[in-house]
């Protein structure tokens, strides 16, 4: 058990580290990992995820395998899809339906496996730009895609600054939200 007391862990982006090492690392601790982001791209360039990008997809696609790959040998419950930054002058609509395909493509690429997957609204103020940034969104997005193993992952830090009232989104939404 961890010094800490915490018996489970998210970890925002392991790749840089040996998957196998990660999970001894667990193991030592007596940790469970619980949730890991996907990969989202070139975090110094501003990268935030690669879900809506239409001109990423290659890449989104190619981080799903390393994705699941990481959460299989750690034995992570979740993987979080985060949206990504809209780049400047796209349209809405296309990034979009970019999300909702690529999110349809890693919840059954992690069905497979008994994977489930989470998507994480980001507030505007901290991630300008960023695609998602509500509850009610992430769940309008949850629908689209009609996936049984897609969830919301409720940060409250960013839900009150985008949103605030945490209360009565935690009620209207609690069964989609799967991880807080």
């Amino acid at each position: 058990r961890s010094r800490a007391e915490f018996e489970a862990v998210e970890f925002m982006s392991p790749y840089e580290h040996d998957a196998h090492f990660l999970r001894q690392q667990l193991d030592e601790h007596q940790l469970q990992m619980i949730l890991l982001n996907m990969p989202g791209g070139d975090r110094p360039k501003g990268d935030r995820g690669l879900g809506c990008l239409p001109h990423r997809r290659v890449e989104f696609q190619e981080s799903v395998e390393v994705s699941i790959h990481y959460a299989q040998i750690m034995g992570s419950k979740f993987i979080n899809c985060l949206a990504g930054i809209a780049p400047e002058g796209s349209e809405r609509a296309e990034l979009e339906v970019t999300y909702v395909n690529n999110l349809r493509f890693v919840c059954s690429e992690a069905k497979k496996i008994g994977l489930k997957v989470v998507i994480e609204p980001l507030n505007p103020w901290d991630f300008p730009r960023f695609f998602l940034t509500r509850t009610d969104q992430a769940a309008d997005i949850v629908a689209k895609v009609g996936a049984d193993n897609l969830g919301i992952e409720y940060d409250v830090y960013h839900a009150q600054m985008a949103e605030g009232n945490l209360t009565a989104t935690v009620r209207r939404f609690l069964p989609l939200i799967w991880h807080m």
